[in-house]
Formats: C-alpha cells, sequence, structure tokens
C-alpha cells in the first residue's frame, strides 16, 4: 500500500479519474515527493502508530529480532486459543521500498488471520533510504529461513507469502530467491497491485502520471532510490518480470484499473502462466493504487473475500 502524502495538488493540475463512488475519498489526494528528511519524520510517525495498531485482545502476538545481526523484525500473529497446526503467511507490507508499513497493512494481516484461521509473520524489513536493494529482499529470505526453522514451535504446516505493491515485489522475488536456492518452500503467494518491472515502458505506465495515490512520477523516484547501487548481478530479483519463473508456487495477482502498474502485473500474470504456473487473477475496476485503504467499499470487500478464498483453497 502506498504512502498518500498531506499535501493536495490542485485539482486543475489533474485529471479526475472515474473511480468507484464509494471511493470518492482517494480522488482528491495528491501526492508530491517527499524529502528523505521528511521521510525519516513520516517513518517515525508510523513506528509508532504500529506500536498501537499492534496490540489486539483477539489475537497472540509475539515480536523477535531475527538474522545474524539481529536486525530484522519480526512479529507473529495468531488467534487466542488457536492450538491446530496450520499454514502461516508471511506478510510483506509495500510502501515504495523505503516507508514503514501502516496501521492498515496491520489491519490486512489481522484479516488474514481473522478470516483463514492461519497464522501470520508480519516482516519488518531494512528501507532502500539507508538499505537499498538488495537489503529488504535479503531481510525477507531471513525471515523465510527463520519460519522454516521454527514450524514446529509455531506449529506450521505451510508458508505462504503476501505482499502488496513494493511488498509485492518482494513476495514474489522471495519465490524466486526459495527457488534458486533451494528452499524452503513457499506454497502459495498473493500479489496486490505489485510492483513488477524495473524498466517502466509499459502503456498504464505512460498513461497514468497523475493518477491518485501513485502514479508513475513518483514510481521512477523509487525504482531510482531501490537501486542507487545497482543490482550486484541480481536484477530479475528486483525486476521480477526479467526472471525465469518456471517451478514457482500458485499466485494470486491483483490489480487497480487506474494504477500505473497494471499492466505490468497483468503481463506478470500471463509470464507466470506461459511458465506453467498455476494463477488466480481479480483484476479490480473503478479502482486506483492502495484502493483497499477505504475497507467499507464493496470492491475492497469483494478483493478480500478473493484474496482469502485463494489462501484457503
Amino acid at each position: 500500500m502506498a504512502i498518500i502524502s498531506p499535501c493536495l495538488k490542485k485539482m486543475s493540475d489533474r485529471r479526475t479519474y472515474p473511480i468507484d463512488p464509494e471511493l470518492k475519498a482517494l480522488n482528491v489526494l495528491g501526492f508530491k515527493q517527499f524529502s528523505h528528511a521528511r521521510i525519516r519524520r513520516m517513518n517515525v510517525f508510523l513506528r509508532i502508530a504500529l506500536f498501537f495498531s499492534e496490540l489486539s485482545f483477539r489475537f497472540k502476538t509475539r515480536t523477535f529480532r531475527i538474522g545474524n545481526k539481529r536486525h530484522v523484525k519480526v512479529r507473529h500473529f495468531q488467534k487466542r486459543g488457536m492450538k491446530q497446526a496450520s499454514p502461516c503467511v508471511i506478510f510483506i507490507h509495500g510502501g515504495a521500498f523505503k516507508f514503514e508499513g501502516t496501521p492498515m497493512h496491520v489491519s490486512q494481516v489481522k484479516t488474514i488471520v481473522e478470516e483463514t484461521g492461519y497464522s501470520a509473520l508480519n516482516v519488518r524489513y531494512r528501507l532502500s533510504l539507508k538499505h537499498p536493494f538488495p537489503a529488504g529482499l535479503e531481510d525477507c529470505y531471513e525471515a523465510l529461513l527463520w519460519l522454516d526453522r521454527n514450524k514446529e514451535k509455531l506449529n506450521v504446516t505451510e508458508i505462504y507469502v503476501y505482499g502488496d505493491s513494493a511488498g509485492g515485489n518482494l513476495a514474489t522475488a522471495l519465490t524466486l530467491l526459495a527457488r534458486d536456492r533451494k528452499g524452503p518452500k513457499i506454497d502459495k503467494q498473493v500479489l496486490i497491485y505489485p510492483v513488477i518491472d524495473h524498466e517502466q515502458k509499459t502503456d498504464s505506465i505512460k498513461a497514468y502520471v497523475d493518477t491518485p495515490v501513485w502514479n508513475s512520477v513518483h514510481n521512477k523516484v523509487m525504482w531510482e532510490d531501490y537501486l542507487r547501487e545497482g543490482t550486484k548481478d541480481m536484477l530479475p530479483y528486483a525486476s521480477p518480470n526479467l526472471a525465469d519463473l518456471s517451478g514457482l508456487p500458485p499466485a494470486y495477482v491483483e490489480t487497480a484499473e487506474f494504477d500505473c502498474l497494471k499492466d505490468e502485473a497483468m503481463d506478470y500474470a500471463k509470464a507466470l502462466k506461459a511458465a506453467g504456473v498455476d494463477v488466480t487473477e481479480n483484476h479490480t475496476k473503478a479502482t486506483v493504487h492502495g484502493f483497499d485503504t477505504i475497507r467499507r467499499a464493496r470492491v475492497t470487500q469483494d478483493a478480500i473475500e478473493q484474496r482469502i478464498r485463494f489462501l484457503k483453497a
């Protein structure tokens, strides 16, 4: 999920998109670039907000610091009283690789646990402002290794990955790493309006330069920040459209209609299918990137139902 700036751009300077009336609050939100100082301030605020949003009497939650230097923070969620073994969903938040997750991401984690009966592992990976590619991805792989080592302790049967936006990029890149490094096994991947293609040449990238919440102007800056130290000979893990996609787990791919990332996600779904991967697609209409922040909207509720149905299948 993208981070929305409180700064509004004059409506006369932007097109108005025919989004779902229930999402109309998003249609007036403009978005100008954050300075690095402002990103740091925003992340301090988000860390505080996350602390409070993670508190809940309905869930048993535990926080772990993992990795060789204990720099990766993960938080495990499960229903209170849940004792039977179940899959665990590794949740990887969006935010242009450089923002912390939001309370809305935590809400998604709780919904997954509530609706599936599974547990979930929310990953706080290093952000690109200080740690460009591949640091965040390697942190996600550390979380995968840790979860696999602790499957018996945490009563986990299978491992799924779930990510939105930049988190969708990290989720599918994690499936590539797990395949190429011979494990641990990932059994499903859920990709919500994912970042896929660093070349940014699709029709939707060219068309949606001023869409609410997220657009191709901000997408370009995101990639410049993320890859500013190069790709370390790992470009297909940064830009999964360039990877060999054979042998990957079944995928759910969701897009938003007025999103600069729409075409690359749709192309990726086709490429997965061509590689023999089982793919479930959901191309939402009259929506923009981050539409699911409006939880009460019918289109959001429908999308959540389809995501949960895929996870439970």
